[in-house]
């Protein structure tokens, strides 16, 4: 039973959007050994400095952003409260109408996505939050 005070919108503001890629090193042995599987995969040239690394590196998390131009913003500005819905590619898959929020602190998935990805339903296990 959750305390009378609780409150969902809080405990959601308190919870990161977003972390860094160290922070999640150090905090998931999981990522830290997928991130190590990975490295030691790839195979580069022995002069490559650590510029041209640093910017290959940066060119690879760059393309997987989704980045608007401020002349793409509807007329109420970057306050707006529209909706943005993309199409997307996922497990060679063509999603469409995914919803983006970039100020959620949490990440909803509709029952037919995880439907359509051929997700094992029986992995997917409710959570509750106390706090």
């Amino acid at each position: 039973m959750l305390p009378k005070d609780y409150s969902v919108e809080e405990k959601l503001k308190k919870m990161p959007a977003h972390i860094s890629i160290l922070s999640l090193l150090m905090s998931s042995k999981a990522h830290r050994n997928a991130l190590m599987e990975v490295l030691n995969s790839v195979n580069i040239p022995k002069e490559t400095t650590s510029e041209t690394l640093a910017s290959t590196i940066g060119r690879i998390v760059e393309a997987n952003k989704i980045s608007f131009h401020d002349d793409e913003l509807p007329a109420e500005g970057d306050g707006h409260k529209k909706v943005l819905h993309i199409t997307v590619k996922c497990c060679d898959k063509i999603m469409t109408r995914v919803l983006i929020d970039g100020g959620s602190g949490c990440n909803i998935s509709p029952f037919t996505t995880m439907r359509d990805l051929d997700v094992n339903m029986e992995k997917i296990k409710g959570k509750s939050y106390e706090s």
